[in-house]
């Protein structure tokens, strides 16, 4: 999962079967950085269609290593963390994880994406054809309330999917 489907909401489709992993491209020189290797990737065009919608985002987040320490260099070289969201609501171009948040807490997209995982949550299983009117009402209630959390947990019980939950569950 990343960034443009936990956050925003639009996921990226699966790779093909066939396309080597990543980690082919860093084993060929240690001395790379992961924006390199994943440039290096994203040269297999079966790759570059999705990674051009994933990559320029994850680079905002480049600071922070596999377990989320923040760092300046990476093997040496000092860390470029501008980035890019390429489509929607907060598309342009950032620099760092801070400008990156501002960018999706901005973003009509991420606070509809945001009250749907917590339909999703409350339900205790993921969204469907069947919630559609419950999540327009919801993203509607999030809005109004100007983005206030406890508002849209007290809408998304009020919805009627919600009181009425079936019993088995």
């Amino acid at each position: 999962m990343c960034i443009r489907d936990r956050l925003l909401g639009t996921p990226v489709p699966s790779p093909p079967p066939d396309v080597p992993p990543l980690e082919q491209a860093a084993k060929s020189d240690k001395n790379l950085t992961m924006r390199q290797i994943l440039a290096k990737h994203r040269e297999n065009v079966s790759c570059a269609a999705c990674h051009n919608l994933m990559d320029p985002i994850g680079f905002g987040l480049e600071n922070f290593d596999g377990v989320g320490l923040w760092r300046d260099t990476e093997n040496g070289k000092p860390i470029d963390a501008s980035g890019e969201l390429p489509d929607g609501d907060a598309a342009g171009p950032f620099v760092g994880p801070a400008e990156l948040a501002r960018k999706v807490a901005s973003s009509t997209e991420a606070r509809n994406c945001f009250s749907a995982k917590w339909l999703d949550f409350a339900y205790g299983r993921v969204g469907g054809e069947q919630d559609v009117c419950t999540e327009a009402q919801l993203e509607k209630a999030f809005a109004e309330s100007g983005g206030n959390v406890k508002a849209l947990l007290v809408a998304l019980t009020q919805t009627d999917a919600f009181l009425y939950l079936p019993a088995d569950r």
